[in-house]
């Protein structure tokens, strides 16, 4: 379920949908309960900045099914981060 909330979204996902998130996104399931995804104008710039402040990469940018680039890190707090780029 994804609800709109003005200029975010939040997004429930069932047990099913976050292993396909993850699949997808990283080839393999590793999300925590929680994942925030955040839109950017470029996800490899977005990376690269991330990482360069500390993060982790998971996952470099991979074009999901939906036409979205999507990158994966892991920031403190045991919190993993999506970060997409919508092309269309």
């Amino acid at each position: 379920m994804i609800l709109d909330a003005g200029r975010a979204t939040l997004e429930l996902a069932n047990s099913a949908q976050k292993r396909y998130i993850d699949e997808v996104e990283v080839g393999r399931q590793v999300a925590p309960r929680l994942r925030v995804a955040l839109e950017v104008a470029n996800a490899a710039e977005a990376a690269d900045d991330l990482v360069a402040a500390g993060a982790e990469l998971i996952a470099p940018p991979v074009e999901t099914p939906w036409r979205s680039p999507n990158a994966r890190l892991s920031a403190p707090a045991d919190l993993q981060i999506t970060l997409f780029q919508e092309l269309d």
